[in-house]
């Protein structure tokens, strides 16, 4: 990889090796300024995909002018607190500077931060169209760079009306990269209202599994369907007990399962909308740090 010796340090501290193969086509491409439409698995490294080249290109932008020059749309907090987490481990070596912008986190230090001109916004649709219309001096007029990330997960939301917002008023010679685990209809027409003569890049088909991922299947027959909570946990406790995300249909059956999984010993926690912000990102930490085995989510 052709970077800079501030982000190939940050690069080894993480302990990234080798590039995935979205890193290894996305980053040459978004290294010549070129527009990119991505498909790609989730989990396959994409932030690093184009998080890394454009870092590349901020290490040489006139610093005396602050200005924001990058813009980086995902559709939920969540990932745009990871997607921020991952900037700042990557440029804790450099001088750029980061704001977070995302719903359900404090509006008053947002505005703030964005006041100041950080170098990169990373946002929710429904935030930042908040901000641009009620914070001052806070524009789109400075942006270089435009990420629209999980294109298909921001369209299934409704943020369509919010992303064309964000879209026009962003400058016309932008660079713009799309990531999308599929490409619908409407994220063709998302890609053609936002990119201009993208670099098509399709690493993984929509049935690959993201990398280091196990995947299994295991069949509940009709007359068993009542035992399915005493399935999962029992195969929560005798064979994914360590670092296991557990995906169920409702609320109600992921506080279920934490009850059940407590009572056998395990270590488990869940993760759903009737949570507060601030308890599922402690769900979040908790769960990346190891101190919860099992993360049970709707």
């Amino acid at each position: 990889m052709n970077l800079s010796r501030p982000l190939l340090k940050a690069v080894n501290e993480l302990g990234f090796l080798h590039p995935t193969p979205i890193q290894a086509s996305t980053i040459p491409v978004a290294l010549m300024g070129k527009d990119v439409c991505a498909c790609a698995a989730t989990g396959t490294g994409k932030t690093a995909a184009f998080m890394l080249p454009i870092l590349e290109r901020l290490l040489y932008r006139p610093t005396q002018s602050p200005a924001i020059r990058v813009l980086v749309i995902t559709p939920t907090r969540e990932l745009a607190i990871q997607i921020h987490s991952v900037t700042n481990n990557l440029s804790k070596y450099t001088n750029i500077q980061v704001c977070l912008a995302a719903g359900g986190l404090d509006l008053k230090s947002q505005e703030a931060a964005l006041r100041k001109n950080p170098d990169i916004v990373i946002a929710t649709p429904g935030r930042l169209v908040d901000h641009l219309h009620n914070t001052m001096s806070f524009g789109l007029q400075s942006i270089e760079i435009l990420v629209l990330d999980e294109a298909d997960r921001m369209l299934d939301e409704h943020f369509r009306d919010q992303m064309n917002e964000i879209i026009k008023l962003s400058p016309r010679g932008r660079q713009t990269m799309l990531f999308s685990a599929t490409m619908t209809d409407e994220v063709e027409e998302l890609v053609t209202l936002s990119l201009n003569q993208p670099v098509r890049l399709f690493v993984d088909s929509n049935t690959d599994v993201a990398y280091n991922l196990r995947q299994e299947f295991i069949r509940i027959r009709p007359n068993r369907e009542e035992d399915r909570l005493a399935i999962v946990a029992a195969l929560c406790s005798r064979t994914f007990s360590d670092h296991c995300l557990v995906f169920l249909q409702t609320k109600w059956m992921a506080h279920k399962l934490r009850i059940v999984l407590g009572l056998m010993g395990l270590n488990a926690d869940e993760l759903h909308g009737n949570l507060t912000q601030l308890q599922r990102l402690e769900a979040l930490q908790k769960f990346k740090n190891g101190e919860v085995d099992i993360l049970g989510g709707h």
